[in-house]
């Protein structure tokens, strides 16, 4: 007798519907091997300096950009202590910016790590209102030590090669040549079987190799290069890359092909690119490889004098569908957003700011209208010649245009008094909640101005000061638009 291991209702299926739940089994099954593989990071820890504040914890978006992306956030409560779950799926850095601190450390997906956090220092007066200010750099300390080995190995590995470059300087300065016996010995000094260790060590020690008048550079590179999987996430790897890769268009233009200039500057096919690119030893085999030296290579073209930025903005645009790489489509998305930010003809970078009678402001709320922007202080002599004149260009033009002014005052009472006493009538946003916009509209100088259109697009970019006869140029904008 024959006993039949399938139940009645899987007899009755049809081939349909018996391939609709195989899919479905395969899916649920693969959900649970893909969740087992990938879990977030916990970071916990007590700082008492940093009671009641909030934290933000970020990574960079990509190496080339450098991009800050922030993960998550968490409050320290009034006891000190803080819980924080980041969603990692790689080892990478991950950091705060506190105070005049850059505080960083390494993690690894599915760990957990107890942290202490630098003694609080808080950036001066003159250190806030620069936008430019280089915090320093801080390793924080992991206090549950068996989840500490990566980032102590790392920290211990980088104290060797900085004390043994600094005992040497003078010599290597003379004698290039022991650059290569330096790099052995911190190489044999530090040893720790994790593959995002010995690939950290591998390119920051690559960087003294290459230096030495022992080596051909060339074949230095073809080996610290020919892996064909990217370390994306490794800093060395991308610190060396972005050294050995810089401004490449210009070299590779005088070394092999000068092709590649009219390639770019006519927003030629990113296929011929490519195809130049392989006249290079170094990248010939590697088309990862390539595709990343390209996207460096347009990024850092933008910035010279020799390559039309709306070329490369047509070729990083059409990138999406020319690399089928995730990270590469991310990188280049990063670049147009950071190259296109405060152009002309591109979305003014959004803000959602605070007035003085602490009502939030969007600029998104505002599209429709006319918008000169600017961005000034209170501690700044022209800042405040220039608010008179912002006076009377709101009497007569408050019908055609708004005059918003972000101020980057730190003391914001002293800045509402100062606003109250004077009695203006234009709106002015405080930067306090949002100082990264500092950034996002590339301010290098107070006072600065834009004028935006009623699309929300950058019409002037810089614009001019109130001192500059900025009425011809904003009316001559409205009249392209015809709106006067």
């Amino acid at each position: 007798m024959q006993v039949n291991l399938y139940p009645k209702e899987w007899i009755l299926m049809t081939e349909k519907n018996k391939r609709y739940y195989i899919v479905t089994i395969f899916l649920f099954v693969l959900h649970f091997s893909v969740s087992a593989q990938t879990s977030d990071v916990i970071l916990q820890g007590e700082a008492e300096d940093y009671k009641n504040t909030e934290l933000t914890f970020y990574t960079f978006s990509d190496l080339i950009t450098k991009q800050e992306e922030p993960l998550a956030k968490t409050k320290v409560d009034k006891e000190g202590k803080f819980t924080c779950r980041l969603p990692i799926e790689d080892t990478m850095q991950v950091f705060l910016n506190m105070g005049i601190y850059k505080a960083y450390l390494f993690v690894t997906p599915g760990n957990e790590y107890n942290i202490k956090l630098p003694p609080r220092k808080d950036k001066s007066k003159e250190q806030k209102m620069n936008p430019y200010f280089q915090n320093r750099s801080y390793h924080i300390r992991i206090e549950n030590g068996e989840k500490n080995i990566l980032n102590t190995q790392i920290y211990r590995f980088l104290r060797t090669y900085n004390r043994i470059i600094n005992q040497n300087i003078e010599l290597i300065y003379n004698s290039p040549h022991v650059l290569d016996s330096l790099a052995n010995l911190i190489d044999t000094t530090h040893n720790y079987n994790s593959p995002y260790f010995n690939q950290f060590k591998k390119y920051k020690l690559g960087d003294l190799r290459i230096t030495s008048t022992n080596n051909e550079p060339s074949n230095i590179l073809e080996a610290l290069f020919a892996e064909q999987d990217i370390p994306y996430r490794n800093t060395a790897y991308m610190d060396l890359f972005n050294q050995t890769f810089e401004n490449y268009f210009e070299e590779f233009y005088s070394k092999y092909d000068r092709s590649i200039d009219r390639i770019v500057n006519q927003a030629g096919k990113l296929a011929n690119l490519d195809s130049v690119l392989q006249k290079a030893d170094l990248l010939k085999d590697h088309p990862q490889l390539r595709k990343l030296v390209m996207l460096k290579g347009l990024h850092d073209a933008y910035y010279g004098n020799n390559y039309k930025k709306s070329s490369i903005v047509k070729l990083l645009d059409r990138f999406q569908e020319f690399s089928e790489d995730d990270y590469h489509k991310k990188i280049a998305k990063n670049i147009h957003d950071k190259v296109t930010r405060i152009r002309v003809g591109f979305e003014a970078p959004d803000f959602c700011l605070y007035d003085l009678d602490s009502n939030l402001v969007c600029l998104d709320s505002l599209q429709g209208n006319y918008i000169y922007l600017g961005f000034c202080n209170t501690d700044n002599y022209t800042c405040l010649r220039q608010f008179k004149l912002l006076n009377n260009l709101y009497e007569r033009h408050k019908n055609h245009f708004k005059i918003i002014i972000i101020a980057t005052d730190e003391n914001l009472e002293k800045l509402k008094r100062h606003v109250e006493r004077n009695k203006y009538k234009w709106t002015i946003l405080h930067y306090g909640n949002e100082p990264e916009i500092l950034k996002k509209y590339n301010v290098r100088t107070i006072p600065s101005y834009f004028f935006i259109v009623p699309d929300g697009t950058l019409s002037l970019s810089p614009a001019p000061t109130p001192t500059e006869k900025v009425e011809q140029k904003i009316f001559k904008e409205m009249r392209k638009r015809g709106d006067i």
